[in-house]
């Protein structure tokens, strides 16, 4: 069950039946996780978990430690993607499509945000 985990967090998956369904149809996966859990053994299996957050808390600790061990040069670099991050702040610029300018904004930072569809098709603001 803890291999479902580390295949939620690799893959970035949002609910657990996703989990089960990617173990389920890859066969490499399941022998490798020792078989093909159901949604309901994962879900019940997080809930316990999640009880247990200072053991865990510890095990990634101690799990860390022996990382930094073996590989003395972890953690010295850090790569960054440049994904999209959408925040959800109220930051166009007009009310809707072609409509009136915004008065007033949920969050002032976060005017800058405006997307345009296509990079060319958005002047300055």
């Amino acid at each position: 069950m803890l291999g479902a985990c580390i295949v939620k967090a690799l893959y970035a998956l949002p609910t657990w039946t996703r989990v089960a369904d990617l173990i389920a149809e890859h066969p490499a996966l399941a022998d490798t996780l020792g078989g093909t859990p159901s949604h309901w053994a994962c879900y019940r299996f997080a809930t316990k978990l999640r009880k247990e957050r200072d053991r865990i808390s510890v095990c990634i600790d101690v799990l860390a430690a022996a990382l930094r061990e073996h590989h003395p040069e972890m953690g010295r670099e850090v790569a960054i993607d440049a994904s999209d991050l959408p925040a959800w702040a109220n930051g166009q610029r007009f009310l809707y499509n072609h409509g009136p300018e915004r008065q007033a904004y949920s969050d002032p930072d976060a005017s800058w945000g405006h997307r345009c569809p296509a990079p060319r098709s958005c002047v300055d603001r």
